[in-house]
């Protein structure tokens, strides 16, 4: 095969996706009108799908609910591909695994070895293409693919990490509940990474989730995993290999298989590390017996499963309650009613840990209360009615259904609210695939379009307005997508159905005020947050975790006007209620965490703030996480370390977070604030050309995610005047630094905290053209400044003193 990159292959893979959907017969001209522009693309497409017209998809065969055939095993020392195999280690439907040692001679590696069984190569072209996505997920929580293809025998294999441990089932066996619970959550960890990169396990048992001797957790066996393809009509997705005691309603019965399938396997494998049984498998039951529970019967609960069994490794008494309603919401029959992603089932779980309320206690009672009202509807309200007029005569009968009227109302409003977010976002995602047809379809663009029609959608439907607009705001604050985000939240903010849902309101003033913040516009950020906090402060204890979230925004905001003490002390106020209950750090300390280290930062406490930061990267490191807010601590330890003057160390740290943000998140403010500080310690390191390059990459970032006017678009402009002042071009730093001080004059003039360096640069600039005298009134101007801002200019100074000497030595 040729040697293509990576976009390459994503292009051929959507491409042969689409391309094995249609008739053998359709393939080849539908890739040959598509891609007749792209030579090198359309022969690799053209030889993969003669090699899937020749045979069958293995992955696409259908559910394999029996022992496999005999096939004739490999013996020890038997060569597949670059690899050497050892003994069988197991074995399964699809075929046989083996140790395995890599002899090619390029280097020594131990794996895994699958090969496939005879009867379910056929389509090795797929097989190799799905393996190239596979191969890119890298998470300390899962088995990476080292290696596969077909061998010069015609054998299709992979090769993956080979781990040393044993399943999680046998790992508990004698382990605590809260260790039961804290290797669970590092399961879910590692499977939403894998659905942040669309890919389905579809498989997830005991055999599939090995356990190290130091804890650590490998999911295993992604050979059957299968791509979401964003047009959900594939049917391929519903077939593949399964193991019928873990899977879940929808894949037993042919219909369409997502994110939700994966919910179900996990709610399985939950329920058997709380009890030390499956749900559905019980002794000697024939298959039958088992799948048909598995359709029809309600899941049992786990603490009445432990109270019928002689020793359950956790006693029943610690199950009631929030496992159980946890384990429940986990294996509901229908799948819209499960947890909304396997990050939310995680999330429960550390709830629960915490010893704090659950979000499935409340899914449960809407489930059950909902489904009964539903079906016995005007039964249920008379049954409530009767015994009403028998306990409490005429009036007290009237109360009572009017009561229990409303409370069956409320039960049918939060689920339809629940329907309406997953209907909406199913449906957008949907219409913007369709109206982009071939073409791929970008997650903002979705979101943009999508948002900016949600009042129009909903004019008759505030609750659902409400709960949509909570759902796709969380979304852009994740992203850091400043420009998407603000116009959708003022117009909900605006709207009645702000003032009819004030918890809502009170989530998107937060938001917005965030938003608003890194955009530059301190008032708006401060006139936003207050009403929010008054909301809040109604109930503080009950609230304390929303108001925490309040308080590091004001503190940034303080921090982002000078007055960097009164952060610290806004910050530190925040820290002892957001702490938990047993001591240990929480998401809401270690933020706070962070913005402390940064303000520590901003008034040269470099070593303070460093400590700080390693604790909020080790909280975010527990039990193997990688997700975006490590990423963000990893990049301000290379702030913090590049404001110290320790220039190579800032750059590993930084190009480690950009790499990663890329790979995993792409394109976002956060990264675009990482490139602006991987410039700056590139040019103060002495690599101006490089800082450059990186601004290039980092400047259309910065508009798309936080507009024109943001702070990091300001010091995007800055670090562009800075590099090329740096490489002696004055004529180049010209209108970068006259547009830096374009945007601190019209955004707050002589007090906004870049003016200093703005003038430096003017300064540096002016004495390279040989203005001294003008250049004597700039840095004076940059220095008065400096000292009007107190500590708060600790980070600027030394910067500006460095300007401040070449310009008296140049005079």
């Amino acid at each position: 095969m040729a040697d293509h990159t990576d976009a390459d292959w994503r292009r051929i893979n959507a491409a042969l996706d689409r391309a094995l959907d249609l008739p053998p017969e359709q393939r080849l001209a539908f890739v040959r009108r598509d891609y007749a522009g792209d030579a090198a693309l359309l022969a690799e497409l053209e030889s993969l799908i003669a090699a899937a017209n020749r045979s069958v998809d293995f992955l696409s065969s259908p559910p394999v609910a029996h022992a496999p055939a005999d096939h004739a095993a490999l013996q020890a020392g038997d060569r597949v591909g670059p690899w050497q195999v050892g003994e069988r280690i197991g074995r399964g439907g699809m075929g046989d695994v083996y140790r395995g040692q890599r002899v090619d001679g390029g280097y020594a590696q131990r794996a895994a070895i699958k090969l496939l069984h005879a009867d379910a190569v056929g389509h090795a072209a797929r097989f190799d293409a799905e393996r190239r996505i596979l191969a890119g997920l890298e998470h300390p929580g899962i088995a990476r693919l080292y290696d596969g293809g077909v061998d010069a025998q015609g054998r299709a294999y992979m090769a993956m990490e080979f781990v040393a441990g044993r399943p999680i089932t046998e790992f508990c066996r004698d382990a605590p509940l809260a260790k039961r619970l804290q290797l669970f959550a590092q399961v879910c960890d590692a499977v939403t990474y894998a659905h942040s990169n669309l890919v389905v396990h579809r498989d997830i048992k005991p055999a599939n989730v090995f356990v190290s001797d130091s804890g650590q957790v490998k999911l295993l066996d992604f050979g059957i995993a299968k791509l979401l393809d964003v047009d959900s009509s594939d049917s391929t997705l519903t077939q593949a290999p399964l193991t019928p005691a873990y899977a879940a309603p929808e894949q037993l019965a042919g219909k369409p298989v997502t994110t939700a399938t994966d919910v179900y396997a996990l709610g399985v494998l939950l329920f058997e590390l709380l009890t030390g049984t499956r749900p559905w498998a019980e002794a000697g039951a024939p298959m039958a017996q088992t799948l048909l529970a598995v359709l029809e019967r309600p899941a049992p609960v786990p603490s009445r499963q432990a109270a019928n069994t002689s020793s359950p490794p956790v006693p029943a008494r610690q199950l009631m309650g929030d496992l159980d309603a946890i384990v429940a919401k986990a294996l509901r029959k229908e799948p819209e009613y499960r947890y909304a992603t396997v990050n939310a089932l995680r999330l429960d779980i550390e709830r629960t840990l915490r010893g704090e309320a659950v979000a499935a206690r409340e899914g449960a009672r809407m489930y059950a209360i909902g489904r009964t009202v539903r079906r016995y509807r005007w039964a249920a309200v008379a049954v409530v009615a009767l015994v009403a007029a028998l306990t409490a005569g005429i009036i007290g009968t009237a109360w009572q259904a009017q009561r229990a009227a409303a409370e069956r109302d409320r039960y049918e409003a939060e689920a339809a609210r629940s329907n309406a977010i997953l209907d909406y976002v199913s449906s957008m995602f949907e219409t913007a695939s369709n109206a982009a047809g071939s073409a791929p379809v970008a997650a903002k663009d979705v979101l943009a379009d999508s948002a900016a029609h949600l009042e129009e959608r909903f004019a008759h439907r505030p609750a659902d307005y409400a709960r949509v607009v909570e759902f796709i705001g969380g979304i852009y604050s994740n992203f850091g997508d400043e420009e998407g985000a603000v116009p959708m939240e003022r117009r909900f903010l605006s709207s009645p159905a702000a003032a009819a849902y004030p918890d809502v309101a009170g989530h998107v003033r937060i938001w917005l005020a965030q938003s608003l913040m890194r955009q530059g516009n301190l008032d708006g950020a401060d006139a936003t947050l207050k009403p929010a906090q008054a909301y809040w402060r109604q109930d503080q204890q009950r609230n304390r975790h929303d108001l925490a979230k309040t308080m590091i925004i004001q503190g940034q905001v303080q921090k982002a006007r000078g007055d960097v003490d009164g952060a610290l002390v806004t910050l530190r106020s925040a820290l002892p209620d957001a702490v938990g209950d047993d001591g240990r750090d929480t998401e809401d300390s270690s933020n706070i965490k962070n913005s402390i280290a940064l303000a520590l930062m901003v008034q040269g406490a470099f070593d303070d703030a460093d400590r700080l930061m390693a604790d909020v990267r080790a909280y975010h490191e527990h039990d193997g996480r990688g997700d975006d807010a490590l990423l963000t601590a990893i990049q301000n330890q290379g702030a913090i370390a590049a404001a110290r003057g320790d220039y190579p160390r800032a750059i590993a740290l930084l190009r480690q977070a950009i790499d990663s943000r890329r790979k995993r998140f792409g394109p976002s403010g956060a990264m675009a604030a990482a490139e602006l500080n991987l410039a700056k310690a590139e040019v103060r390191g002495g690599h101006p050309d490089v800082a450059l390059q990186v601004l290039v990459e980092a400047e259309p970032i910065a508009k798309q995610f936080t507009g024109d006017h943001s702070p990091i678009e300001l010091g995007i402009l800055q670090t562009r005047a800075e590099a090329q002042l740096a490489r002696g071009d004055a004529t180049a730093a010209t209108p970068w630094v006259q547009q830096s001080l374009d945007a601190v004059r019209a955004h707050g003039g002589e007090k906004h905290p870049m003016y200093p360096m703005a003038m430096a640069l003017q300064a540096q600039l002016q004495s390279m053209q040989g203005h001294r005298d003008e250049a004597q009134v700039s840095i004076d101007a940059a220095m008065h400044a400096l000292d009007a801002m107190g500590k708060g200019a600790a980070l600027l100074r030394p910067q500006v003193e460095r300007i401040r000497k070449t310009v008296l030595s140049t005079n």
